[in-house]
């Protein structure tokens, strides 16, 4: 294992051992729920672990960039900055909220742009996916491979609920579009389920445990260390478009190769209206 993944491990079961200890104490606690507007809602819980995620790799790597969920950039030093670790030190918010045991530490590190390394901890189930760019993903030490799916009829497939958003200063919804597309995956014999975190999401997708995961709008730091996790996993990440760039567009297709296309030739029409607003 990388030094970098090794590091990346320990912050985050350090930092996972505190949110689920904040989980099973959570009625003695108290929480400061705020809402971030179209973005969801956010805790003191967020904000200590992200600090925290930080503060322990920087121990590691002081003069690196650090792209955080709550805290936004923070740019490195000298020829170190090329690195940026991307965190997500509470994906599954709204389930840690209401006391759904779902939700993990989600770390990615970047150089210039290119994931290197991904590493998401459930502390629940106390469960650890990892990749490096070209040796593998790695589950609890045992390799992750994508199901062998090639047909919607049968499958199981995950996706999250889009947030509202300001066009023009008004907010729009797209839910009917969004729950069209899961119809159209049920009329042609497959089941959805949306669990409410997408890095747990994609590395079920590399561990086979569902066949597939599409989102219309996404955050880089939900899913940049579970994109390299599945690609790992010899699985297939993209955007709406069919091009590897889920991260900077925003919206992502999840599976193994021979199951993207009948997978985004029922998923993409039913988006219609979406994106060219």
């Amino acid at each position: 294992m990388e030094p970098m993944v090794i590091i990346a491990s320990q912050v985050a079961q350090k930092v996972g051992y505190e949110i689920l200890r904040a989980h099973q104490n959570r009625h003695r606690i108290e929480l400061m729920v705020e809402s971030k507007g179209l973005d969801g809602l956010v805790t003191q819980i967020d904000r200590y672990a992200e600090e925290l995620t930080i503060k322990l790799l920087k121990e590691s790597y002081p003069n690196h960039s650090y792209l955080g969920e709550e805290f936004g950039l923070q740019e490195g030093k000298g020829n170190d900055k090329d690195w940026c670790w991307i965190i997500d030190p509470l994906d599954g918010t709204q389930n840690f909220v209401h006391g759904v045991p779902h939700f993990c530490v989600s770390i990615a590190v970047q150089k210039n742009g290119i994931t290197e390394h991904g590493v998401v901890y459930d502390p629940v189930r106390d469960e650890l996916f990892t990749a490096s760019r070209g040796q593998g993903a790695r589950f609890n030490q045992r390799r992750l491979q994508v199901s062998e799916r090639t047909t919607i009829a049968g499958g199981l497939f995950t996706t999250g609920h889009p947030y509202e958003r300001i066009i023009d200063g008004k907010k729009v919804s797209f839910a009917s579009q969004h729950f069209q597309s899961l119809q159209v995956i049920c009329e042609n014999g497959g089941q959805v389920r949306r669990l409410g975190s997408a890095a747990l999401d994609l590395c079920y997708v590399a561990a086979g445990r569902f066949d597939g995961y599409f989102e219309m709008s996404i955050k880089p730091w939900d899913i940049a260390a579970g994109e390299l996790i599945v690609n790992e996993a010899h699985g297939t990440v993209v955007s709406r478009t069919g091009e590897n760039n889920a991260i900077s567009l925003g919206s992502i297709f999840a599976c193994n190769p021979k199951l993207l296309k009948p997978l985004m030739q029922l998923v993409i029409p039913t988006w219609q209206g979406v994106f060219n607003s």
